[in-house]
């Protein structure tokens, strides 16, 4: 019995080594099939052996894994408050477009009151002596009275076009028509003066109306004064040109970034805003023309 149970192991190893000569031979197409069929047959058992080894292995010595937990959680914990953070100010965001567009109904008012926008490219700039002023490549001798001092200038917000009011915001006023150039004064200039409203933040659930007087300030900030309120003014209302003779509706100015009573006159708030986009990086610009003439419409040169 031994003696055939070792023949026939002799046998067996012969065949193997006979086939794994033969498989040297083999074409490599033939080979890599045949390597993925008998992985594919043994995984299972390599992956439980190894599934068995981790289960019954003991711990490492001094890996504290409470530590890691705890990392992960303050990870979790920090990204869930930037997730709501994010869509709270998004929130906020569409909000006050809407608070805007409700107090304003922007393209209808400006249609009725037969205002066109004069698109202009800022061409130079003159920030010397605390002054803030930029260089337009419109003027007068294609314009004629079209283009008047002290009309307002609007900007598009970022993601808006020039197309679009609703976009839109006031970043100054004309300074200086000249023929062939006008002269942009900005909001942050400190010879600028323009009257503005003081609306509730639409988060409030407010409804009142201050009124002032927004000016610029030699360090490049922006401050509205002799404003009297019996509501409190708050960091984040909503600040809007007034409409007058040179615009027809309330429009964005920006937002109150600071506000504090006015020490020298106390039923006064002493206010600073932050403007609705970057003054400095502006290059394109309209210029609202309530002459109320049509013929020529929103034009490009």
């Amino acid at each position: 019995m031994e003696y055939r149970e070792a023949k026939s192991g002799s046998k067996l190893y012969a065949y193997v080594m006979c086939f794994s000569v033969l498989a040297l031979f083999l074409p490599r197409s033939l080979t890599d099939r045949l390597d993925h069929l008998v992985c594919g047959v043994l995984s299972p058992f390599w992956g439980g052996g190894r599934m068995v080894s981790l289960m019954v292995s003991e711990p490492l010595e001094g890996l504290d894994s409470s530590v890691d937990g705890a990392d992960y959680a303050v990870l979790l914990e920090a990204w869930e408050r930037a997730r709501v953070t994010n869509e709270n100010l998004r929130q906020l965001l569409a909000q006050q477009r809407e608070v805007i567009g409700e107090l304003s109904g922007l393209p209808q008012e400006f249609g009725m009151a037969g205002v066109n926008l004069i698109l202009a490219d800022v061409v130079g700039s003159d920030s010397s002596n605390s002054r803030r002023m930029r260089t337009l490549n419109q003027g007068t001798s294609d314009w004629g009275d079209r283009i008047r001092r002290e009309a307002v200038v609007l900007s598009p917000l970022a993601g808006g076009n020039m197309n679009d009011v609703y976009s839109m915001c006031v970043v100054g006023r004309v300074s200086g028509p000249g023929p062939w150039t006008s002269t942009l004064q900005l909001l942050n200039d400190r010879g600028f003066r323009l009257g503005v409203l003081i609306v509730p933040a639409a988060e409030r659930g407010e409804n009142w109306v201050a009124r002032g007087v927004l000016t610029g300030r030699s360090d490049g900030t922006i401050s509205v004064n002799m404003v009297q309120c019996e509501y409190a003014v708050e960091v984040g209302d909503v600040v809007l040109a007034e409409s007058r003779d040179f615009l027809p509706v309330p429009m964005l100015v920006g937002w109150i970034s600071r506000c504090d009573w006015d020490d020298r006159t106390p039923v006064m708030w002493d206010i600073e805003v932050r403007a609705a986009l970057d003054l400095e990086s502006i290059s394109r610009v309209a210029i609202v023309d309530m002459s109320g003439g049509n013929d020529r419409g929103t034009a490009e040169h």
